[in-house]
């Protein structure tokens, strides 16, 4: 049974706008301002910029080489099975923990109405025992809608998605043309830094923006992905940009200034739900009701839209042999459905390790960020491999424009912290300790040495962020590398890694008749 061609223009269009417009709207306005004050508004165009620079990339492969989990499967056809799985391995963890985050965002907003559900601890909203109870009944509703199909997915996803914008749009105008004091914007109203900008774009921007590239992992069950691809990954990040520099502008202007007599890193927005909170607050109770009826439906498409996503990762995943046949298996529906019930098994173990919101955000977007360097990579290798390729997305310079793609990956893994880093490359270890451990028990003999070489500039990578992120001033003004030092040894790791790995990777022709055959087929 092969995927089905389901998806039309629009579809793929409202696939990466509903993967953008989650929860981010509901808390990360909040925490940008926190972090960075009225700067927070900068922090959405430059994170659209540094995004941009990674879409690019991916719609000139995923419109030319269109296959469903295709950041699963890049990395296999360019550098071997260390390289594909580290990649893959990082977008899985990723967007599996996109169901939990949403499902915990939703009980977020709802603690302030219903006890028992999350404490505080250390700063932070944890999950109660039966706050995990009530994430895991949804969860497992979710992965069953999923069951029926992606036509079935498609059309729900698309009336929630026009929702998604309406609501949050509404709502920016009422509170901006209800109370509006521009004087917050003012940078010496706030003890804000740079270092707080930068925050800002590794965490709650990165991961509003995430999104852009989910339609791409349709690539087999979409029916002109040369056209619809482009459309949806371009289209989406220009509309995120503004959609979210609008609901920050209203947020920072329209906050009573009670909320920040302390100054920005102090603002207490009165309880877990800032924008229905603030709704009250300027005496607006009927514009509260539809935010709190906004965070139940905007973060529960987003669950159904990414249960489907991640299952076409870990269908690749399967079919890339990393993990047992048995999860690359389509029910009657055309649908990878024991991927997607892996999926669910393993979101519900995210709320142990990973109880908070704040924690599951910040982990998932430096993981799928540095999986995104393999769309750079592969687009200048696929170029000469492969020159027959029907390209209807042509990325000028090509080298320059992924050469600086890398380097935007770079500085937003580093802006998210050593303990970030740290805890990424401590999950990459333990994957491939599994991958080893199956590859042992399958008798499979993939790793050679030449499979190492190729993985090099990968190894080259995490290790040296993980260094420069240690030694490096940012949140630590006291080590070695000073300010403008770090960024120059970060920009020479990157192109270091990019022209590495451009040099060492499977043969060409190996390359090439991977390419014809997944086209054939």
């Amino acid at each position: 049974m092969k995927l089905h061609k389901s998806l039309n223009t629009y579809a793929t269009v409202m696939t990466s706008l509903s993967s953008m417009l989650g929860s981010g709207w509901l808390f990360s306005s909040f925490i940008a301002a926190h972090l960075s004050g009225p700067l927070s508004i900068l922090a959405w165009p430059i994170g659209g910029l540094l995004i941009s620079l990674i879409a690019l990339c991916f719609s000139e492969l995923s419109s030319s080489l269109p296959i469903t989990g295709s950041i699963a499967r890049y990395g296999q056809i360019s550098h071997g099975p260390i390289v594909g799985f580290i990649i893959s391995w990082l977008a899985w963890l990723s967007l599996v923990a996109v169901a939990p985050t949403e499902v915990q965002a939703t009980l977020m907003y709802f603690s302030s109405y219903f006890d028992g559900l999350s404490y505080i601890e250390n700063d932070l909203l944890v999950l109660t025992f039966k706050g995990k109870c009530v994430a895991i009944v949804l969860l497992f509703f979710f992965t069953l809608i999923n069951y029926f199909g992606i036509e079935f997915i498609s059309k729900l996803n698309n009336a929630f998605a026009i929702w998604k914008i309406i609501i949050p749009t509404l709502t920016s105008i009422i509170l901006i043309s209800t109370h509006h004091n521009f004087d917050h914007l003012t940078i010496h109203s706030t003890q804000t830094s740079l270092d707080g900008l930068f925050e800002t774009i590794s965490t709650v921007v990165i991961f509003s923006y995430l999104g852009f590239k989910e339609a791409t992992e349709f690539g087999e069950e979409i029916k002109n992905p040369q056209s619809s691809i482009p459309i949806a990954v371009l289209g989406s990040v220009f509309f995120a940009v503004v959609f979210y520099m609008l609901i920050q502008f209203a947020f920072v202007i329209s906050i009573p200034d009670a909320w920040i007599k302390d100054g920005w890193h102090q603002i207490n927005v009165n309880g877990l739900a800032p924008f229905s909170n603030l709704a009250v607050s300027l005496g607006l109770a009927y514009l509260a009701k539809v935010v709190i009826a906004d965070a139940v439906i905007t973060p529960f498409s987003a669950i159904i839209i990414y249960t489907s996503i991640t299952g076409r990762v870990t269908y690749a995943m399967s079919k890339n042999s990393y993990i047992p046949k048995f999860f690359s298996k389509l029910n009657m529906f055309g649908i990878p459905f024991n991927a997607i019930m892996l999926n669910f098994t393993m979101g519900c173990l995210l709320f142990y390790p990973l109880p908070s919101w704040q924690i599951l955000l910040k982990f998932q977007s430096i993981a799928m960020i540095v999986a995104y360097l393999i769309g750079p990579i592969t687009l200048v290798i696929f170029r000469e491999t492969s020159p027959q390729l029907n390209r209807p997305f042509l990325l000028p310079y090509k080298n320059l424009i992924p050469i600086l793609t890398c380097f935007a990956c770079t500085m937003i893994i580093y802006w998210s912290g050593y303990v970030a880093i740290n805890l990424l490359n401590n999950a990459i270890l333990i994957g491939c300790i599994i991958f080893i451990g199956l590859l042992y028990i399958t008798k499979n003999k993939i790793l050679t040495r030449q499979c190492l070489m190729q993985s090099m500039w990968m190894i080259i990578y995490l290790l040296g962020m993980q260094l420069i992120s240690y030694e490096g001033s940012f949140h630590h003004h006291d080590n070695l590398l000073s300010s403008g030092v770090e960024y120059i040894c970060l920009f020479l790791l990157s192109s270091l890694c990019f022209f590495i790995a451009k040099k060492w990777h499977k043969d060409n022709d190996i390359i090439n008749q991977e390419i014809c055959d997944i086209i054939k087929n």
